[in-house]
């Protein structure tokens, strides 16, 4: 492996994370969860797999061990509930089966990076387009 300076160069895995944002017109409207997106494969494998057996009891755990960050759900008297491994088992059944079918669509289907700047700093081709007069 190639060194600079002494040290290993390489790429190092950066902390990926996404907001499932739940449209207006969806039963969960507003609701916000923050997730991991870049789990390690064996856990994405594993969480596949208890799903798979009808281990839903351990897919929630691993799910909210690993990829669960943060989310605005609020119990029946209006409190927050924790986004952990306790707090995802007081979430009713179909809103924490939608929670993971998001994140399950969001680390398969993560968003197209950004195009690259222009490495000599001009601008496109293309002409500008009038706005209207």
């Amino acid at each position: 492996m190639a060194t600079m300076n002494g040290q290993a160069k390489g790429y190092q895995i950066k902390d990926e994370l996404a907001n499932l944002i739940f449209g207006d017109d969806s039963p969960e409207a507003g609701l916000q969860v923050k997730t991991r997106l870049n789990v390690p494969l064996g856990v994405y494998l594993e969480i596949q797999d208890l799903l798979a057996q009808d281990r839903a009891l351990e897919m929630f755990t691993l799910f909210a061990r690993v990829a669960l960050v943060s989310w605005n759900i609020l119990d029946k008297e209006g409190g927050p509930v924790p986004a952990t491994e306790e707090g995802i088992k007081q979430v009713p059944v179909p809103l924490a089966t939608r929670i993971l079918q998001e994140w399950q669509s969001a680390v398969a289907n993560p968003p197209a990076p950004l195009a690259e700047t222009s490495p000599n700093g001009g601008t496109s081709a293309a002409p500008a387009t009038p706005l209207g007069t």
